[in-house]
């Protein structure tokens, strides 16, 4: 028995030096985050200077689709996305704080639990451990068994930044830019489907003075966007009337990036059931040194 406590206490500090490194990491790295965007900005405004660049191209060589060349308010819009990134990466610094803040209080409790047998912080430790175990499996079972219920959370959030922000190819703010590189991308189309533009309160549905029929469907989800110089009906027939062999209207962005996420599985299942039998030991070994082992009565031997 005694034996098995020294091994069990050996390898309970082992792998609480590995999770003492990741949790260094994390905690560093959210540090660096959080006191030195300065150093950091520079990067996000040359990214923001070679967005600018590649909108304006993009905006004067499709003149035709009645996109104008960028206003003072456009570039505004666009100046907005490094705000966003901005406040991104500062909430990422203050969880990534955190997650290791926590990391490092775990595997304080572990490494003292197990190196001078104290049964508090060993229980303490094993029952963080077999929450955090739960968690994890809830949630993957969630991810593999139960779909819809992510689907009933996420979809309406999606819908609702198609329908308050998005603004066709004429957009330059986030929304818009990113709905319009996914959909061509990914070949897809809204959530579901075009139907999700219907209620759409931004998007102008006639970009081009010529034609007098309104757009059905963005022009991003036809399968090759126009770029005749002297657009008419026909032109436009993928995105006034779309069909299966011009437009990918019917085709919706989740369900494509679901079925990417998917191929996945098999390793989201094996390093599930790797961290669960990680945690299934250091919560038995927690359990058997703190029941076996006097409370804080290290012998010389020891």
């Amino acid at each position: 028995m005694d034996y098995i406590s020294k091994c069990g206490r050996i390898l309970l500090v082992v792998l609480n030096v590995i999770f003492l490194i990741i949790g260094l990491v994390i905690f560093a790295l959210g540090m660096v985050l959080k006191f030195g965007f300065e150093k950091i900005k520079p990067y996000l405004d040359d990214a923001l200077n070679t967005v600018k660049g590649g909108i304006s191209e993009i905006m004067k060589s499709s003149g035709n689709l009645g996109v104008h060349a960028p206003s003072d308010s456009d570039l505004k819009e666009i100046d907005e996305l490094v705000e966003i990134a901005e406040s991104i990466l500062k909430d990422v610094a203050i969880a990534l704080i955190i997650v290791g803040s926590v990391m490092l209080i775990i595997v304080l409790l572990g490494c003292c639990g197990a190196c001078y047998k104290i049964k508090i912080f060993l229980f303490l430790y094993s029952v963080i451990i077999f929450i955090l175990l739960v968690a994890m499996v809830t949630v993957a079972g969630l991810y593999l068994n139960k779909r819809e219920i992510i689907d009933n959370k996420v979809k309406p959030i999606l819908k609702t930044t198609i329908k308050d922000s998005y603004k066709g190819l004429k957009g330059v703010n986030f929304i818009s830019l990113a709905w319009n590189f996914a959909m061509q991308q990914f070949s897809c189309c809204g959530v579901d489907s075009s139907d999700d533009f219907k209620v759409c309160t931004s998007w102008d549905k006639k970009p081009v003075s010529t034609v007098s029929q309104d757009l059905t469907s963005p022009l991003a989800c036809c399968k090759t966007i126009p770029t005749a110089t002297s657009l008419n009906v026909n032109a436009l027939s993928c995105a006034i009337s779309p069909k299966i062999a011009d437009s990918n209207s019917k085709t919706g962005c989740y369900d494509v990036l679901w079925s990417y996420v998917e191929k996945y599985n098999k390793i989201v299942m094996t390093v599930v059931i790797l961290m669960s039998l990680i945690e299934a030991v250091i919560i038995f070994l927690g359990c058997w040194i703190a029941c076996k082992e006097g409370d804080g009565k290290v012998s010389p031997s020891d």
